[in-house]
């Protein structure tokens, strides 16, 4: 069962339903759990994420299942979150390294409120005002692709 990444617990009066996937969303397990094993079948299973049907006694359980994980619980956030934070640093490395030479992107985030993540994204999203536009639409009249109008292709320049 290492391999479950989340489950999700519909919770009843006497007969709960676990489904446990992975990290690729495949089925890892489905099982019908009578209350009184819930607790016992968390303490079975690895640290993950655990969605429960919102009802009146979901922070009951919520409680229940996180105290069947001491420890680990807390030791699994931790690492996840080392591993995010090394990743957003990462990320904001390559940004900046392409921000840094691109005049474009530098007068960009002299605006308030542009920082070097949004001006990045707009100049990468933007086309390059100095390329000619040429109409997309192939069937203009005078392209030959529409028979009895002689009218010349239509061209706009910025």
């Amino acid at each position: 069962m290492e391999a479950i990444t989340t489950i999700g617990l519909d919770i009843a009066k006497s007969v709960f339903q676990a489904h446990g996937v992975d990290a690729a969303g495949t089925v890892v397990v489905r099982r019908q759990l009578k209350r009184r094993y819930v607790v016992a079948f968390f303490q079975k299973v690895p640290p993950c994420l655990v969605g429960i049907e919102a009802c009146a006694t979901w922070h009951h359980w919520s409680r229940e299942i996180a105290g069947s994980w001491p420890y680990r619980a807390a030791d699994a956030a931790g690492a996840q979150l080392r591993m995010l934070k090394a990743q957003i640093l990462g990320l904001d490395r390559r940004i900046m390294a392409w921000h840094r030479p691109n005049g474009t992107s530098q007068r960009l985030d002299q605006i308030p409120g542009v920082g070097p993540a949004l001006a990045t994204a707009l100049v990468a999203s933007v086309p390059d005002p100095k390329v000619p536009f040429v109409q997309g639409d192939t069937s203009l009249p005078g392209s030959g692709s529409c028979p009895g109008n002689t009218r010349a292709k239509a061209f706009l320049t910025l």
